[in-house]
């Protein structure tokens, strides 16, 4: 990853009213989705391919979380700004990723989903509740290997990946990556290493104004 100077500012749906300040830099907005029926029923769900997986869509809440959000982004950004937009594949996140585009008048077409932003694979976890086990993160345990699961090492390595291919170099002014609570948490880390970050709450997003030295 380049050498930059980084400002970190994190939002929680409160800028609505914000003056316009981004699109000047190189930004990367990390969203995580809104609230989805697992988020309710407190369980994995991670894999599409696992037999236990069942979709988890947007609850009416983390809809209305999401168009939240979305308005204090387009708050935040220069009108002329050049936008790029990508979403993990997973139905929460192609679904929040759709509303923000609706809300930053671009198409459907504009999202381009990839599988290097999906949630952490927990193996033989997935569709179970988190209280079943007694880890003290329940999405970072010390062994995910032993149930087939993904360590974190995996996942900051398709993160740099994802970075490294689609996001290092471009000329776009403004990259909205919607994922989730993990994921968000590792490349938060990853663009800003030796920092403290907080993980985000549903629809919640941190931005990163990057300037080149």
């Amino acid at each position: 990853m380049r050498k930059a100077l980084i400002i970190v500012l994190t939002f929680i749906m409160t800028l609505l009213n914000a003056p316009s300040m981004l699109g000047k830099e190189h930004t990367i907005i990390v969203m995580r989705h809104g609230e989805a029926d697992h988020n309710i029923s407190d369980r994995y769900n991670t894999n599409s391919e696992h037999p236990a997986y069942s979709p988890s869509y947007l609850t009416d809440n983390g809809k209305e979380q999401v168009k939240s959000s979305a308005r204090a982004i387009n708050n935040l950004l220069d009108k002329e700004v050049r936008i790029a937009l990508f979403a993990s594949p997973l139905p929460r996140t192609v679904q929040t990723a759709e509303i923000v585009a609706g809300e930053l008048r671009m198409t459907q077409q504009a999202i381009t989903t990839d599988s290097r932003l999906i949630e952490t694979n927990v193996g033989n976890r997935e569709g179970l509740p988190h209280a079943q086990f007694d880890d003290k993160d329940p999405w970072f345990p010390d062994d995910p290997i032993a149930f087939g699961g993904e360590t974190t090492e995996q996942i900051t390595a398709r993160l740099q990946a994802f970075y490294d291919e689609t996001l290092a170099g471009s000329d776009t002014d403004v990259f909205i990556i919607v994922t989730h609570g993990s994921p968000a948490l590792l490349f938060a880390h990853l663009i800003q290493p030796n920092v403290a970050h907080s993980r985000l709450a549903t629809a919640g997003f941190s931005v990163f104004v990057i300037k080149d030295d």
